[in-house]
């Protein structure tokens, strides 16, 4: 996440500056400690969504990996045990998020309190690159379309040489439709602002 003014989550309530964005995600981190809902209200997307990355990455070089806006390091740490050989590191602007991200140790993780905005000048991380940065679900909670241009580039500066940069994003037309299918499936509906899942 970023220092910044104003900023959008993908949770129901929407912040609308930067204290409350960080009260908000530090009250997440203090509610779900390390569980997957901390940073996503439903573990079936989560679930397939994990799927879908680590398929991803498999099909790529990854000996070393940045997980950008990783909350309390859920999905972190899930890749770093199906690549044990990989090295995997985890930013967040939430220093609640990172201290739940650093309860469950494995092996080859590191995680750094970062701002999207700033990362390659960030302690910890400004002589590093990697194979792969991921982001999910951390653009969208940036004010707006510069802001985001702005992250796209600072994770495009940590990769090495014809790394790969994966985003996964949410938008309101996916929520919709997700929210049609798990109707059907006798499931309730994931609640979300609009502006929250604005395609930006």
């Amino acid at each position: 996440m970023a220092n910044t003014a104003k900023r959008k989550s993908s949770q129901s309530k929407v912040p609308q500056n930067e204290g409350d964005v960080k009260a908000f995600w530090d009250d997440q981190a203090k509610q779900h400690g390390s569980s997957d809902l901390a940073t996503n209200p439903d573990t079936h997307y989560r679930s397939l969504e994990i799927e879908s990355i680590l398929r991803v990455i498999s099909a790529l070089k990854h000996e070393t990996i940045l997980d950008v806006g990783c909350g309390n390091g859920y999905t972190t740490r899930t890749i770093a045990k199906k690549f044990p050989e990989a090295e995997v590191s985890g930013v967040d602007f939430s220093e609640s998020m990172i201290n739940e991200a650093t309860r469950l140790v494995t092996p080859n993780t590191d995680f750094h309190i970062a701002d999207i905005l700033s990362l390659s000048r960030s302690k910890g991380l400004r002589e590093r690159r990697y194979d792969i940065v991921l982001s999910t679900r951390c653009l969208i909670n940036l004010a707006n379309w510069e802001e985001q241009k702005v992250g796209i580039l600072e994770m495009r500066k940590m990769l090495v040489p014809d790394g790969r940069l994966i985003l996964v994003e949410n938008v309101q037309d996916g929520l919709d439709n997700l929210n049609d299918l798990r109707g059907k499936l006798g499931l309730g509906p994931i609640k979300g602002n609009k502006g929250a899942f604005a395609d930006h």
